[in-house]
């Protein structure tokens, strides 16, 4: 995470705007250029991390290890275990640790490849037509020089999961033109109506430089930076004694303790150390020798395209407003808000190129259903001491590419109601309609219902985005009590100065995903699926219950293996390509996508006047006044008992939406 490095930031920056009028023209043009330099390091990465299995673990899996544990580790009455006695615990899955130069950059072409220059221009003129008619027009460019791994061409490793045409270098973005245009219109002599749109496309510096430090190491010499390597195929050197495996990957509880990794990390530094090369070596060679990818044969993050693009937004908006009354306006105006490639959540899809987790099926059991399969990647996988040979095509582990192409579109009719304060008395309404639909932001988390899906169809994770809500109604209100002009001075003072508001806050229930969880359906290396019929977060926005129902139905009659009419299932049950038995759905009576939010909040405050210059405000907060439970967090998970069903509620010690409450206050004002 970002707590383990430390960075080493510094940003120049000079702007310089002019504005000038003439006749019925302002012309604003100017520009900025900002030098953004920044140093990091990994080195908290070098040290390793491992993990052990817990004490009920073993127990439950290893009896016999758990015997010869110490007391302190089996009893909560021995004591509290010392590191010693907790290092004797037995080491769960593998060492990560990071070999290599902890400099971002590493050594090769270091100095030019840190500083990137950001360069803006643009000019705009607003040309009042005519009095009641204004029209805005303007022209931006940016362009950035060293976002990315210019400098680094994608090596022959990768022509398998590649097309030859972006194995070079990459090209900068350099049309990065942002034209804009409005204009805002007051028709009639009275002037209480107002026409305007404009739209303009506009471009962002994407908060993404981290990624290219992911990748220097990986396509730069090898030995070049810093890399993180797993003991997946490092001998175990207790391999052949009772209970040990052969490779320092740990499935289940074995004899090999926490307290033997620790032992044998300066041999593994010094192994993989010499695999993978000095910085000082690296810097002094050329692109023509082995990557740093030849060598780990895997890699966490690598850019798929032959262009990396600005990230830019276009922008459209149309409306009209209108004073119906004295002090009250009515607008309605329509917005829509298109993000390319990475604009507007500055996301992106990453996905595994090489599909080194997709199953290939080798056998089918004919009596049980039991599928044996192995993994079948594009780059084939390493097997023996392949990858140790340095180049050999093959892999080692998955190869994340990221790929520009998170898009997203967001729609909206704003239809509001303002009267400013007069009398007493100010009130505003509104309610938007709206629709948001994107990219889903990743591929590579199987277990995330909010990640990707499909391994072999990028394009399919389009959908709703989960931030869509279609309803959206907001009321607030403010009232002045008038005041008693006669009478006692003392009830005057009780009486007068009481302020009287309220918010209400109305939004539709949020999308869902309905997801079969650890069944491979599709056979494409991803244990999480959607139910099939369902595109992306399409319960509760064209879907209701009563689809889905159908839909399980059509589910449960062609892919699983339906149980007897007593209940128990035949030997031979369907299973997917990763030999995962493929489950009956059963559907809760009651289920939902989510609920609506609803929440009014009520505000009466008292104006104290103490002496002149002096006064006391008091107020009393309540929130959530009807107490709506605002339930939250629906189980998106098909096969599991608490499908549809609320696990949160809205919660926060003061503020709208969570249960009532209650606060009061007082402010001195002098």
């Amino acid at each position: 995470g970002n707590v383990e490095q430390h960075r080493i930031q510094r940003t120049n920056q000079f702007t310089d705007n002019v504005f000038w009028s003439t006749g019925n023209h302002t012309v604003k043009f100017g520009g900025n250029w900002e030098k953004y330099n920044i140093l990091g390091y990994w080195e908290r990465q070098a040290r390793g991390a491992f993990s052990l299995f817990s004490p009920a673990v073993v127990q439950q899996q290893n009896p016999a290890l758990y015997d010869a544990l110490p007391l302190t580790l089996r009893t909560t009455t021995a004591g509290v275990p010392t590191f010693a006695e907790m290092m004797q615990l037995p080491v769960n899955g593998t060492l990560t640790i990071g070999m290599g130069d902890p400099n971002w950059w590493g050594n090769y072409r270091e100095p030019q490849n840190r500083p990137n220059h950001l360069i803006r221009g643009y000019i705009q003129d607003t040309w009042r037509v005519r009095p009641s008619f204004t029209l805005n027009y303007g022209l931006s460019y940016v362009i950035e020089t060293n976002w990315w791994d210019y400098d680094l061409d994608r090596p022959e490793y990768l022509r398998p999961i590649l097309p030859g045409s972006k194995l070079g270098f990459i090209q900068r973005a350099e049309k990065n033109f942002g034209p804009a245009m409005g204009f805002s219109w007051s028709p009639g002599s009275n002037k209480k109506t107002v026409i305007r749109a404009g739209s303009g496309i506009y471009y962002a510096q994407e908060a993404s430089q981290w990624k290219k430090t992911y990748e220097r190491p990986l396509l730069g010499p090898a030995g070049n930076g810093q890399i993180t390597f797993r003991t997946t195929n490092l001998p175990n050197p207790f391999f052949g004694q009772p209970g040990q495996v052969a490779t320092l990957n740990f499935t289940s509880p074995t004899p090999f303790t926490g307290q033997n990794m620790l032992d044998l990390l300066p041999s593994i530094r010094s192994q993989l150390l010499a695999k993978w090369g000095s910085s000082q070596e690296a810097a002094k060679k050329d692109l023509s020798g082995p990557r740093g990818i030849d060598v780990v044969k895997q890699a966490n993050l690598v850019f798929a395209g032959d262009r990396y693009p600005t990230p830019y937004v276009i922008h459209v908006t149309a409306g009209v407003q209108r004073e119906i009354a004295r002090n009250l306006v009515v607008s309605a105006d329509y917005v829509m808000r298109r993000g390319l490639k990475s604009g507007v959540s500055n996301q992106s899809h990453t996905w595994d190129a090489n599909h080194f987790n997709k199953p290939r099926v080798t056998a089918i059991n004919p009596m049980t259903g039991v599928v044996s399969f192995v993994r079948d990647p594009l780059i084939p996988l390493c097997v023996g001491n392949q990858a140790d040979v340095v180049p050999f095509p093959c892999s080692t582990g998955p190869i994340i590419q990221y790929i520009p192409g998170y898009n997203s579109r967001y729609q909206a009719l704003l239809i509001k109601v303002d009267r400013r304060f007069s009398g007493r008395l100010q009130f505003t309404g509104s309610y938007a309609f709206s629709r948001f639909t994107s990219s889903q932001a990743s591929t590579t988390s199987p277990t995330d219902p909010s990640g990707g899906f499909f391994q072999d169809c990028r394009n399919c994770g389009y959908g709703i985005n989960d931030a869509d809500r279609p309803h959206r109604f907001t009321f607030n209100i403010l009232y002045e009590i008038p005041d008693l002009k006669g009478g006692n001075r003392w009830i005057r003072q009780v009486l007068n100065g009481w302020t009287v508001s309220s918010i209400t806050e109305m939004v539709s229930a949020p999308p869902m995903n309905v997801i079969i969880a650890n069944v491979d359906l599709h056979g494409d290396g991803i244990s999480t699926a959607l139910l099939p019929g369902l595109r992306v977060r399409e319960f509760g926005r064209g879907m209701d219950a009563n689809q889905i129902r159908k839909l399980v139905a059509n589910y449960n009659a062609t892919y699983p293996t339906l149980p007897n009419p007593d209940g128990t299932f035949p030997t031979y049950r369907k299973r997917t390509a990763e030999n995962q038995i493929i489950p009956v759905i059963t559907l809760p009576d009651v289920f939902s996508n989510g609920g609506r939010f609803s929440s009014t909040d009520l505000r009466v405050t008292k104006a104290v006047q103490i002496r002149e210059g002096i006064s006391v405000n008091l107020a009393v907060e309540g929130f959530n006044m009807f107490n709506i439970a605002n339930l939250t967090n629906y189980n998106a998970i098909l096969n599991q008992p608490a499908f549809g069903q609320p696990t949160d509620r809205v919660n926060q010690v003061f503020g709208s939406g969570g249960p009532r409450a209650f606060q009061v206050s007082a402010r001195l004002r002098f």
